[in-house]
């Protein structure tokens, strides 16, 4: 479909981007951005994977702190959701690339790589239950991204390093993995990080992070957390992660998902998140 999208004048658009987490209020949007992503969901994968490359590459690395909120903001819509989930279960061949790019993250969660192309991941984030306390390490990313809690909560702690910091972390350097399931991991020495700030979201909350945040998820909740996220192209080769201890080699590992697996999660989505929607209305 040709992409037949003119940008509005958002509140997020008139803002420069933010430097660490930025909440986005839903009348803050790009309502001209949610139209063109609903009406290409309408049309089916194809359409839907077209139109989010063409919005993000037209409005360039600058314009991502508005475009990805807007774009994962139609999409964590309910109804529309739920359409994307009917898309995925239908299509033999989309759910098997997420059973190629899918595996469960040793930071505490299960990612579900839902559409992927050169210039965007749309991921959604099944964070586990444990009987103790969630522990994440501190690390940024390689690219800037938006995410929305579809239900939950959870914690997000602000870092940055000082040398005066309280909290001592080994430093490392992490590469992501390539055709494989090991990704890299490059000890750096030690550094000293303090907490910057704290943000507690809840199930209906939308954020943007920009790639150079350093930030660790806590408490998310005992097995109830979903989160869908739209990264951007990579900005960066490698990110940083700080550590409490040196990552063992069987944490470097990607566990891969099985095709029912997936099917298992997207239909309980459907259920969750989609359903109680439906009847309300």
């Amino acid at each position: 479909m040709p992409l037949l999208y003119a940008s509005s004048a958002s509140v997020l658009s008139q803002s420069p981007a933010a430097q660490s987490l930025q909440v986005c209020e839903a009348s803050q949007l790009d309502f001209a951005i949610q139209l063109a992503v609903e009406a290409a969901l309408q049309e089916g994968i194809g359409a839907l994977e077209r139109t989010i490359a063409g919005i993000l590459l037209w409005e360039g690395r600058a314009g991502e702190h508005y475009t990805l909120p807007s774009i994962i903001g139609a999409l964590s819509r309910p109804d529309n959701l739920e359409l994307l989930l009917h898309h995925l279960l239908a299509d033999e061949q989309a759910l098997s690339a997420i059973q190629r790019n899918s595996y469960y993250h040793h930071n505490g969660f299960r990612k579900l790589v839902l559409l992927q192309s050169a210039v965007f991941k749309l991921r959604l984030h099944l964070w586990e239950a444990r009987n103790e306390a969630h522990h994440e390490n501190i690390h940024d990313h390689r690219w800037n991204f938006a995410s929305t809690l579809l239900a939950g909560s959870f914690t997000t702690v602000i870092w940055e390093e000082d040398p005066n910091g309280p909290e001592v972390r080994l430093n490392c350097t992490y590469t992501p993995a390539k055709e494989g399931q090991t990704y890299g991991v490059r000890e750096n020495g030690l550094v000293q990080l303090r907490q910057q700030a704290t943000h507690t979201l809840r199930a209906g909350d939308m954020y943007y992070m920009p790639a150079s945040t350093l930030h660790q998820v806590t408490d998310p909740g005992q097995g109830h957390t979903r989160s869908l996220m739209l990264t951007a192209t990579p900005v960066l080769d490698g990110c940083k992660l700080y550590a409490d201890h040196p990552i063992a080699e069987a944490d470097k590992e990607n566990v891969p998902f099985t095709r029912t697996a997936i099917r298992r999660e997207l239909v309980a989505l459907l259920y969750t998140h989609c359903a109680p929607a439906a009847m309300a209305a």
